[in-house]
C-alpha cells in the first residue's frame, strides 16, 4: 500500500518575533482563518488518519483536518528549556555559543538537543508509516518537519535546516515499504 504523507507546518503563532518559544502553548496568529484557506488548496479533501503535535498552534488546524486527530508529544517542537519565551538576544552567549556550535549534540540547558528531537519524531514517524492508510497528515513544528524530511533525504542533521518549512507549509512525501519519492516541500 502507498502512504501519501503530508507533512503541515502550524500556521503563525501570536508571538512577537525574536521569541524562543519551542514547546510553549501559544495561540495561532490571527490571521490563522486565512493562511488556512492558502494551505488547504494543497490538500486532499479528507485523510483517512491526522497526527498532530498536541500544542495549540498545532491543534487548531488539525481538528479543521478531521473530526478525531491522534495527538502525539513526540511531534511537539524542541524542548527549548530554560530559553523558552526568552529574546534570542537575552540568551547569555556562555549558554548560546556552546548550543549554535554544535546544536545537533548539545542540549539546551533544561531542554533538549535537535538530535534527541530527531529520535523522538522518527519514532513517532515508524508508528505512523506503519499504519494501515492511504492519505494521511502531520501537523507539527519545523524541527520535525525537518527530521523527517531529511530522514527521507539521507541528509546529516547539521544539514537539517537548509530546508526551509514556512508557517503553513506543506511538504508531500509517498511510501512504500522502504521506498519513498518527495512530491514537494514547503508548498506555501
Amino acid at each position: 500500500m502507498v502512504l501519501e504523507l503530508y507533512l503541515i507546518r502550524h500556521t503563525k503563532p501570536a508571538v512577537v518575533r525574536g521569541i524562543c518559544y519551542g514547546q510553549t502553548d501559544l495561540e495561532p496568529a490571527a490571521s490563522f482563518q486565512k493562511e488556512f484557506a492558502r494551505l488547504s488548496t494543497h490538500l486532499p479533501d479528507t485523510f483517512d488518519r491526522v497526527y498532530s503535535s498536541p500544542l495549540k498552534r498545532c491543534t487548531r488546524l488539525a481538528q479543521r483536518l478531521s473530526k478525531s486527530p491522534i495527538w502525539d508529544d513526540r511531534l511537539m517542537e524542541m524542548d527549548f528549556g530554560t530559553w523558552e519565551m526568552k529574546a534570542w538576544h537575552d540568551i547569555p552567549k556562555e549558554q548560546l555559543e556552546p548550543w549554535m556550535g554544535d546544536f545537533v549534540n548539545v542540549a539546551v540547558p533544561g531542554g533538549e538537543s535537535f538530535e534527541q528531537l530527531i529520535s523522538r519524531s522518527l519514532s513517532a514517524l515508524e508508528e505512523i508509516i506503519e499504519q494501515s492508510a492511504s492519505q494521511v497528515a502531520v501537523v507539527s513544528h519545523a524541527g520535525v518537519i525537518r527530521s523527517f524530511l531529511g530522514h527521507f533525504l539521507k541528509m546529516n542533521p547539521q544539514n537539517y535546516f537548509d530546508i526551509q518549512v514556512d508557517y503553513g507549509g506543506v511538504s508531500k512525501v509517498s511510501v512504500e515499504g522502504h521506498y519513498h519519492r518527495i512530491y514537494y516541500i514547503n508548498r506555501i
